[in-house]
Order: structure tokens, then sequence, then C-alpha cells
């Protein structure tokens, strides 16, 4: 690995690392996994990828907020992040949004579908 590729990696999982906590107090989350090819050798990962499980009744707005507090992190050095989100049942629910406000009418949604 050269440098710069060693500190993309080391700056995605700083992001992450500011992530988790948040997140893991966030009532209605299950579980959080991380995916893709950051958990990888390989050598320049272009960005993260998290699985988060939620409750049914889970609040996602505050998860959506750290989502795009770390893509804005990413971003800042050209990397990405997703945040996909299941249920308790194992279901694809979709992605956080990344626009600031994801009200019907200005953006589709909260959660979108892929």
């Amino acid at each position: 690995m050269n440098a710069t590729s060693e500190d993309h990696r080391k700056h995605l999982l700083d992001g992450l690392r500011r992530f988790l906590p948040s997140v893991r107090q966030m009532a209605g989350v299950r579980r959080i996994a991380i995916l893709g090819s950051i958990v990888t050798t390989k050598p320049d990962p272009k960005d993260i990828d998290i699985l988060v499980v939620v409750a049914d009744d889970a609040d996602l707005a505050p998860l959506a907020t750290c989502a795009r507090r770390l893509q804005g992190h990413a971003q800042s050095f050209n990397r990405g992040t997703d945040v996909f989100l299941a249920d308790e049942r194992g279901t694809y629910i979709g992605r956080t949004c990344h626009w600031k406000n994801c009200r019907p009418g200005v953006r589709l949604a909260l959660v979108r579908r892929n």
C-alpha cells in the first residue's frame, strides 16, 4: 500500500469509530455489521458499507443524521459510505437518506429502497 491508500483506510476507519458509539446507543438499533472492502485487505477501499438492523418502531432520523455525518467525512477525501437497513426478521428495508431534509414532498423518504 502506498501512503495515500493507507491514509484513506485510516480516515475511513476514524469516521467509523465516531459513527459506531452514537448509533449503538440509539433506541431500536439491534445490530451493526461492517461489510465490504473496508474489512478486506483491499489496498484502497472506496467506501464503508454498514448494515444496521433496527426494530420496527425505531426512529430512523437520528440514524440518518449520523450516516450523513459519516458520508460527509468520507466525501472530504473522495470516498463514500452506505448505511443499509434491515428489520429484525432480516428483511432489507433500504438505505438511510443522504439528504438533510427527507420529508415527503422535499425528498422521497428517510429510507430509500434500492
